[in-house]
């Protein structure tokens, strides 16, 4: 999961990737930019996903690295500016990378509760048709195949 600063979208992607999916994926979130490195995510993020059963407690920002793209067999973004940085910054990882949500996941950073809990209502939206490759044990096909490695997420 890929956002800018990696403290609102791309962790509370992370976790809800990981919750809806049983833990069947392994999930790393990550950021474009490395201002907010070590930082914990934001509190109205954490707070309102906690509400929701989403744990970022022990979430620490990060910026993508090649190594983080190489990990992953899938790589979701927010919006279609970080697939455009990801692009320029990793182009043989380009065909890995897509849009969480069609029409991106806006950035609620610095907005009021209704906008963080609009942002989490979009994620989980997003991460369920995501996931709605899934058979009836709720599991996405490909976990059923085999084993999958990671999502790495670009959230602010």
């Amino acid at each position: 999961m890929i956002c800018t600063g990696n403290i609102c979208r791309s962790p509370a992607a992370e976790a809800i990737i990981r919750s809806l999916s049983g833990g069947s994926i392994e999930v790393r979130s990550r950021g474009t930019d490395s201002w907010n490195h070590g930082q914990p995510a934001h509190a109205p993020m954490v707070r309102l996903a906690a509400a929701r059963g989403y744990d970022l407690g022990t979430h620490r920002a990060a910026k993508v690295t090649e190594a983080d793209l190489t990990w992953a067999d899938e790589v979701l973004v927010m919006q279609p500016v970080h697939r455009a940085r990801l692009a320029r910054a990793f182009p043989r990882h380009t065909a890995k990378v897509r849009l969480l949500h069609p029409d991106g996941v806006p950035d609620p950073y610095d907005l009021d509760d209704v906008h963080y809990d609009q942002v989490l209502d979009l994620i989980e939206r997003a991460s369920r048709a995501y996931l709605g490759e899934a058979g009836s044990d709720g599991r996405p096909r490909q976990a059923r195949e085999a084993p999958r490695r990671g999502q790495v997420s670009d959230a602010g």
